[in-house]
Protein backbone atom coordinates (compact mmCIF):
# COMPACT_ATOMS: atom_id res chain seq x y z
CA UNK A 1 0.00 0.00 0.00
CA UNK A 2 1.36 3.29 -0.95
CA UNK A 3 0.09 7.03 0.29
CA UNK A 4 1.40 8.25 -2.86
CA UNK A 5 -1.00 9.53 -5.28
CA UNK A 6 1.45 10.45 -8.38
CA UNK A 7 4.38 8.41 -9.61
CA UNK A 8 6.41 10.55 -11.78
CA UNK A 9 9.20 8.13 -13.30
CA UNK A 10 8.46 5.37 -15.54
CA UNK A 11 10.68 3.14 -13.18
CA UNK A 12 9.13 3.85 -10.68
CA UNK A 13 5.75 3.45 -12.42
CA UNK A 14 6.25 0.16 -13.82
CA UNK A 15 7.01 -1.47 -10.58
CA UNK A 16 4.03 -0.15 -9.05
CA UNK A 17 1.98 -1.18 -12.24
CA UNK A 18 2.77 -4.74 -11.66
CA UNK A 19 0.69 -5.06 -8.44
CA UNK A 20 -2.32 -3.64 -10.02
CA UNK A 21 -5.21 -5.01 -12.42
CA UNK A 22 -5.44 -3.50 -16.32
CA UNK A 23 -8.83 -2.67 -16.44
CA UNK A 24 -9.34 -0.45 -19.54
CA UNK A 25 -7.10 0.52 -22.59
CA UNK A 26 -7.91 2.76 -24.90
CA UNK A 27 -5.66 5.26 -27.46
CA UNK A 28 -3.82 2.48 -28.10
CA UNK A 29 -2.02 2.13 -24.41
CA UNK A 30 -1.91 5.79 -24.26
CA UNK A 31 -4.04 5.92 -21.38
CA UNK A 32 -5.03 2.42 -19.19
CA UNK A 33 -7.01 2.33 -16.14
CA UNK A 34 -6.32 -0.11 -13.04
CA UNK A 35 -7.24 -1.23 -9.72
CA UNK A 36 -5.28 -2.08 -6.53
CA UNK A 37 -7.84 -5.34 -5.59
CA UNK A 38 -5.49 -4.35 -2.20
CA UNK A 39 -6.82 -1.04 -1.60
CA UNK A 40 -9.67 -0.97 -4.10
CA UNK A 41 -7.88 2.56 -5.55
CA UNK A 42 -8.29 2.84 -9.58
CA UNK A 43 -5.18 4.43 -11.42
CA UNK A 44 -4.69 5.77 -14.49
CA UNK A 45 -1.88 5.67 -16.48
CA UNK A 46 -0.92 8.21 -19.09
CA UNK A 47 1.61 9.07 -21.71
CA UNK A 48 3.43 12.20 -20.71
CA UNK A 49 5.91 12.35 -23.91
CA UNK A 50 3.51 12.95 -26.53
CA UNK A 51 6.36 12.81 -29.31
CA UNK A 52 8.29 10.35 -28.36
CA UNK A 53 5.91 7.75 -26.33
CA UNK A 54 8.52 7.42 -23.99
CA UNK A 55 7.30 8.57 -20.50
CA UNK A 56 4.11 7.92 -18.88
CA UNK A 57 2.71 8.87 -15.02
CA UNK A 58 0.50 7.14 -12.71
CA UNK A 59 -2.32 9.37 -10.95
CA UNK A 60 -4.55 7.94 -8.32
CA UNK A 61 -8.32 8.74 -9.43
CA UNK A 62 -10.38 7.86 -6.13
CA UNK A 63 -10.92 10.52 -5.69
CA UNK A 64 -9.08 12.54 -8.28
CA UNK A 65 -7.09 15.45 -6.72
CA UNK A 66 -8.46 18.91 -7.70
CA UNK A 67 -5.85 21.40 -8.96
CA UNK A 68 -5.16 22.70 -5.54
CA UNK A 69 -4.23 19.40 -4.12
CA UNK A 70 -1.73 18.64 -6.98
CA UNK A 71 -0.23 22.12 -6.09
CA UNK A 72 -0.20 21.12 -2.34
CA UNK A 73 1.23 17.85 -3.32
CA UNK A 74 4.29 19.13 -5.25
CA UNK A 75 4.94 21.88 -2.45
CA UNK A 76 4.67 19.07 0.45
CA UNK A 77 5.77 15.93 -0.58
CA UNK A 78 9.36 14.76 0.13
CA UNK A 79 9.11 12.22 -2.56
CA UNK A 80 10.52 13.88 -5.63
CA UNK A 81 8.74 11.08 -7.92
CA UNK A 82 5.29 12.43 -6.52
CA UNK A 83 6.36 15.49 -7.29
CA UNK A 84 6.98 15.13 -10.52
CA UNK A 85 4.13 13.48 -11.35
CA UNK A 86 1.99 15.89 -9.82
CA UNK A 87 3.37 18.61 -11.59
CA UNK A 88 3.14 17.02 -15.04
CA UNK A 89 -0.66 15.98 -14.40
CA UNK A 90 -0.87 20.16 -13.34
CA UNK A 91 0.32 20.83 -16.87
CA UNK A 92 -1.36 17.87 -19.05
CA UNK A 93 -4.60 19.54 -17.86
CA UNK A 94 -3.57 22.88 -18.54
CA UNK A 95 -3.02 21.75 -22.08
CA UNK A 96 -5.78 19.36 -22.90
CA UNK A 97 -8.65 20.85 -20.24
CA UNK A 98 -6.84 24.55 -19.88
CA UNK A 99 -7.55 24.69 -16.59
CA UNK A 100 -4.81 27.21 -15.44
CA UNK A 101 -2.35 26.79 -12.25
CA UNK A 102 -0.21 28.85 -12.97
CA UNK A 103 -0.56 32.02 -10.85
CA UNK A 104 -1.18 29.94 -8.15
CA UNK A 105 2.30 27.97 -8.55
CA UNK A 106 4.18 30.97 -9.07
CA UNK A 107 2.44 32.78 -6.42
CA UNK A 108 3.32 29.55 -4.05
CA UNK A 109 7.01 29.77 -5.07
CA UNK A 110 7.25 33.47 -4.60
CA UNK A 111 7.06 33.28 -1.36
CA UNK A 112 9.66 30.75 -0.76
CA UNK A 113 13.10 31.46 0.95
CA UNK A 114 15.05 29.32 -1.12
CA UNK A 115 18.15 29.84 1.59
CA UNK A 116 16.12 27.82 4.36
CA UNK A 117 15.81 24.98 1.99
CA UNK A 118 17.70 21.50 2.06
CA UNK A 119 19.64 20.06 -0.90
CA UNK A 120 15.57 17.81 -1.18
CA UNK A 121 13.59 20.76 -0.82
CA UNK A 122 15.78 22.58 -3.73
CA UNK A 123 15.53 19.54 -6.24
CA UNK A 124 12.03 19.47 -5.04
CA UNK A 125 11.42 22.96 -6.31
CA UNK A 126 13.27 23.01 -9.56
CA UNK A 127 10.94 20.08 -10.62
CA UNK A 128 8.50 22.14 -10.05
CA UNK A 129 9.49 24.78 -12.03
CA UNK A 130 10.59 22.50 -15.00
CA UNK A 131 8.09 19.73 -15.23
CA UNK A 132 5.37 22.78 -14.83
CA UNK A 133 7.14 24.24 -17.97
CA UNK A 134 6.64 27.99 -15.84
CA UNK A 135 10.07 29.29 -18.21
CA UNK A 136 7.61 28.61 -21.41
CA UNK A 137 7.05 32.55 -22.73
CA UNK A 138 4.38 31.01 -25.02
CA UNK A 139 0.55 32.16 -24.09
CA UNK A 140 -1.39 29.34 -23.03
CA UNK A 141 -4.67 31.19 -22.93
CA UNK A 142 -7.33 31.29 -25.24
CA UNK A 143 -7.29 34.33 -28.02
CA UNK A 144 -10.29 33.96 -29.33
CA UNK A 145 -12.66 36.36 -29.00
CA UNK A 146 -10.61 38.62 -26.49
CA UNK A 147 -9.77 42.15 -27.17
CA UNK A 148 -5.48 42.84 -28.17
CA UNK A 149 -5.00 44.44 -25.00
CA UNK A 150 -6.80 41.62 -22.85
CA UNK A 151 -4.23 38.95 -24.65
CA UNK A 152 -1.38 41.52 -24.52
CA UNK A 153 -2.37 41.22 -20.55
CA UNK A 154 -1.94 37.14 -21.18
CA UNK A 155 1.13 36.94 -22.70
CA UNK A 156 2.74 39.48 -20.14
CA UNK A 157 1.87 36.93 -17.17
CA UNK A 158 3.40 34.33 -19.04
CA UNK A 159 6.55 36.84 -19.41
CA UNK A 160 6.49 37.50 -15.84
CA UNK A 161 6.28 34.06 -14.54
CA UNK A 162 8.74 32.41 -17.12
CA UNK A 163 11.21 35.59 -15.42
CA UNK A 164 10.28 34.57 -12.11
CA UNK A 165 10.96 30.94 -12.65
CA UNK A 166 14.10 31.55 -13.93
CA UNK A 167 15.06 33.57 -11.16
CA UNK A 168 14.34 31.06 -8.73
CA UNK A 169 16.58 28.58 -10.53
CA UNK A 170 19.34 31.00 -10.67
CA UNK A 171 19.23 31.02 -6.86
CA UNK A 172 18.79 27.39 -6.45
Amino acid sequence: MTNKKFFGLMGNASNFLKSLTLLDSSNHGWTEKYLDFNTGQHWLKYMIDRDSGRYFNLMLLTPKPTTEEMIDIAFTSSDNDEVEGAVHRLFIEEEDEKIEFRPALIERLKKIDISQLDAAEKKNIKTIILNGHLTDRTNKREVIGKHFSEIQKDVQFFNDTAEIAEQILKQL
